[in-house]
């Protein structure tokens, strides 16, 4: 009985652990796709932010928040597309340590900023 009790507890504690999800990024010519988790950090943001801008929109993410160790606490977006669409988007830290938050846009207008799959 005891050995089943201890082996619930462990599935449990195991399933509440954060996912394991780096930072996704897809750039081609007429799309935009980035997705922000809990690994992310301060730089990488930055460094979406300037494709961003090279492309013609903007991202403000100044208003995140980050651990010492540069990964982000608290997302919060501000996503103004090439073709002028603004859309916003905000996690805590267990929206964003079980799955990705970020956004996407293409050049036919479709614009997406939330909850990523």
């Amino acid at each position: 009985m005891r050995l089943l009790i201890t082996m619930s507890l462990l599935i449990i504690l195991s399933s509440c652990q954060p996912k394991d999800l780096p930072t996704v990024v897809n750039v081609t010519e007429t799309s935009f796709t980035a997705k922000f988790s809990h690994m992310t950090t301060k730089s990488e943001i930055a460094e979406v932010a300037k494709k961003v801008a090279f492309m013609g929109g903007e991202l403000d993410y100044s208003q995140s928040s980050f651990f010492e160790d540069g990964k982000l606490k608290t997302l919060i977006l501000t996503l103004k597309s090439p073709l002028g669409q603004v859309g916003t988007t905000r996690s805590e830290l267990m929206g964003i340590q079980y799955g990705y938050v970020g956004f996407s846009f293409d050049a036919d207008g479709a614009m997406k900023v939330g909850k990523m799959e």
